[in-house]
């Protein structure tokens, strides 16, 4: 499901390749496109919950590479999910008073969109 931000929609059905854990972000890496989140995201796998607080975090966020995106789901102003095909949601903080929460680079060389 999209909501207001169909850029995310060319995320579906896409290999994530890469996690990379950037000094006070994190990237999410496709064939092309790049998903920078400037919040530290929730990760949910089998319904259980990891914040960036817990140390098994990155090990969760481990668990999406080579795992495809199945769902999306954008809400303005609160947040960005992306489903996995292996079971895994990683949920994105959106907030407009934080500043910039998320940059997307839809391809190689594109235009970094902002939110």
């Amino acid at each position: 499901m999209i909501s207001n931000g169909s850029a995310f929609s060319d995320l579906i059905g896409e290999e994530i390749s890469a996690v990379c854990f950037v000094r006070d972000f994190i990237e999410l890496h496709f064939s092309g496109p790049i998903l920078r989140g400037l919040a530290y995201p929730l990760v949910l796998v089998s319904g259980e919950q990891f914040d960036f607080a817990q140390p098994s975090w990155r090990n969760a966020m481990c668990l999406i590479i080579g795992a495809k995106v199945c769902d999306v789901e954008f809400v303005e102003n609160q947040f960005l999910r992306l489903a996995t095909t292996n079971g895994c949601e990683v949920i994105f903080p959106v907030s407009p008073s934080e500043g910039e929460s998320i940059h997307f680079v839809p391809q190689v060389n594109g235009p970094v969109q902002i939110w």
